[in-house]
């Protein structure tokens, strides 16, 4: 669950922008058109507007434009096939997975297409639940009425994004912000002991990488004027904070081993949680345009450590324990580091100091926005993902209306193919996962839609009831799918009981229906699945070539550009979270189709720790650039250079 913190944090962020956006702009467009022609047309036009929304997602005018605007032909060429269908159920049922295919086909693209594809799949299940039209001109007039709602809420949903621009890329700076925050707590709980071992280690450098891609998508395109140069600025700067943070996880176990009595250990977690305090804080501030407060420059725990290493002596000497003492120095280096850094960080606003994006390439750090043609009929072959998903999900769907034809009839069907719909991933972790988020959240929206109803609210409540819903709805949407499936429920329960008032069994309903869809998706989960074990030598590969590059990077800096450096560490960071995630899925498959399971983990183990122990050359060249190395320093450096360079040759 959400501590109070998240949940204010949530409120000012993002994602609720983004569900409050998407719930008033569906809920004016549906209410004024009731206002002037009625129910009937309100129905049509909303849903036009309702289904485009699943694809409003913050990108750049452009790349917004192009989707919407192609989620508003599909989803109206799909409702406008559906419609017809009605007349002919022969029809129907071939045309229903024919449309899931072609949706599954459209995540080729992605994850940003995955909302768009789930637009398509949505419309085209929720029109099997509607009536017939009386006839074509009654279908033609439906059709008219759903493509000016889903243009309506394009040009409203770019007209908002335009206005919400710098708000936006704060939200990512705060976001980003926040998830180094916890980075540091975890920190912290480890130095105080409470090591959450490799998965904690790679379930955060996953989320990191994540929430660093996302921010930096969003802060560093259209970077036009001076606000945006300074938030761009800022985010340059968290990364170098982000360095030192992954840098400073190397030496802990060392560290521990030989100061477990002193005050050490203490120091050392206390300077970690003030540094996750102070991300924390900052993250709040940017949320509420607030000034943040300012993290000291020398902090008691920090003369604790300064004692100790000035101190501290074994009764015996030993190697280890000098080890341990250069490893202390640095990890104290290092959070200095960042205490310097988040000094050096200003409040938004133009620029005073020399510009550090000044002859800076921020297109190499952006993710490619592009809907190439290409992608898609280079999918069209049995081996790849995508095609294997779109065509079980195929399947999946035209065994569900088998099995609803089985099935003693009721009005509501059309939730077993959405369940299918929603569930069903081109990964069989994900599709696992959404299972269990999918049947556990509609039981409990069930439940709270239950004892709604039992008060028999009026129709202001339930009205409002209905927006509240689909705004956390969508905020939750690539946040917490179970939450989702929550609102996603007491939306739909509701909606139903306002439209057709006295339906009997409706919450029994939905439940037995969720059921029966995730059984189908489970089912169909094994046809012609993709296990991550195929993509095991692709990835390692890639994790390899970005650890010699980055090292060489580090290394040999005379021969780096800053930008190049940069570059590197961007692709390291990317190749660790894409391994740790191919683990973590891995680890939820059958047995049977796991692949060097021990082995894997400790690749990435060892993998981070360079990665982490490369970034604190950096860290510590950074605090001593002036420094001259010594001729046996420098000839191990060649050495290393020569090592890296040879290994390149063979990789």
């Amino acid at each position: 669950m959400l501590t109070p913190r998240q949940v204010l944090v949530l409120l000012h962020g993002r994602y609720f922008t983004g569900g409050l956006v998407s719930a008033v702009g569906v809920a004016l467009f549906g209410l004024v058109t009731y206002a002037i022609a009625g129910l009937g047309p309100a129905i049509a036009l909303g849903s036009g507007a309702l289904t485009v929304c699943f694809a409003d997602n913050p990108a750049p005018t452009r790349v917004k434009r192009v989707e919407l605007l192609f989620t508003s032909v599909a989803s109206t060429a799909a409702f406008a096939l559906v419609g017809a269908s009605l007349w002919w159920p022969a029809v129907q049922i071939v045309l229903i997975p024919l449309l899931g295919f072609i949706s599954g086909l459209i995540a080729v693209w992605g994850k940003r297409a995955l909302a768009m594809s789930f637009s398509v799949l949505f419309i085209s299940v929720i029109t099997v639940g509607s009536p017939p039209m009386q006839g074509p001109v009654q279908l033609a007039a439906a059709v008219a009425l759903f493509f000016i709602g889903a243009l309506l809420y394009t040009a409203y949903a770019l007209l908002l994004a335009r206005w919400l621009r710098r708000r936006t890329k704060e939200q990512a700076l705060a976001e980003l912000l926040a998830q180094l925050g916890q980075f540091a707590h975890w920190l912290a709980n480890h130095f105080g002991g409470q090591s959450s071992g490799l998965s904690g280690a790679v379930a955060q450098l996953t989320a990191i990488n994540d929430t660093l891609q996302n921010t930096r998508d969003i802060v560093l395109r259209d970077v036009r004027t001076a606000a945006d140069r300074a938030l761009a600025a800022r985010l340059i700067l968290l990364l170098e904070v982000n360095e030192a943070l992954l840098a400073g996880q190397t030496d802990g176990d060392l560290i521990l081993k030989q100061f477990d009595a002193t005050p050490v250990p203490d120091a050392l977690r206390d300077w970690a949680q003030r540094i996750g305090d102070a991300l924390d804080q900052r993250a709040d501030a940017l949320l509420r345009g607030r000034p943040a407060n300012t993290l000291p420059a020398h902090l008691p725990c920090a003369q604790t450590i300064e004692h100790a290493l000035a101190t501290l002596q074994p009764s015996q000497p030993s190697a280890e324990f000098e080890q341990a003492r250069m490893a202390l120095r640095a990890s104290a280096d290092k959070f200095q580091r960042i205490s310097d850094l988040l000094a050096q960080e200003k409040p938004v606003g133009p620029a005073a100091q020399p510009d550090p994006l000044q002859g800076m390439d921020l297109q190499a750090f952006l993710s490619p926005l592009r809907y190439d043609p290409n992608a898609l009929w280079q999918s069209i072959r049995f081996e790849s993902p995508i095609l294997r998903y779109a065509i079980r999900l195929a399947l999946a769907l035209f065994a569900g209306e088998l099995v609803l034809r089985a099935l003693p009839y009721h009005p509501h069907d059309y939730w077993v193919l959405l369940t299918i719909g929603v569930i069903l991933r081109p990964n069989y972790s994900v599709t696992r996962q959404r299972i269990k988020d999918r049947v556990l959240g509609t039981l409990l929206g069930c439940i709270l839609v239950a004892a709604l109803l039992s008060t028999h609210p009026s129709l202001g409540v339930m009205t409002l009831g209905v927006f509240v819903s689909l705004a956390f709805a969508r905020t939750f949407i690539t946040l917490n799918y179970r939450f989702t499936a929550l609102f996603a429920s007491v939306n739909a329960l509701l909606l139903v009981a306002l439209l057709e008032p006295g339906t009997q069994f409706l919450v029994t309903q939905r439940l037995q229906d969720t059921l029966i869809g995730a059984a189908l998706a489970w089912a169909f989960s094994f046809v012609l699945p993709r296990w991550e074990a195929n993509d095991l030598r692709r990835q390692v590969d890639a994790l390899q070539r970005a650890a010699l590059g980055y090292a060489q990077a580090v290394l040999d800096p005379q021969q780096v550009s800053d930008l190049n450096y940069r570059r590197e560490r961007k692709r390291i960071q990317d190749a660790l979270a894409a391994v740790g995630g191919l683990h973590a899925r891995m680890l939820e498959e059958p047995r049977q189709h796991q692949r060097m399971r021990r082995e894997l983990a400790a690749f990435i183990t060892h993998s981070d720790l360079l990665s982490a122990h490369l970034a604190t050359l950096r860290v510590l060249r950074a605090q001593r650039g002036d420094r001259v190395l010594s001729a046996a320093e420098q000839a191990r450096l060649r050495h290393t250079l020569g090592g890296c360079r040879t290994f390149q040759a063979f990789a």
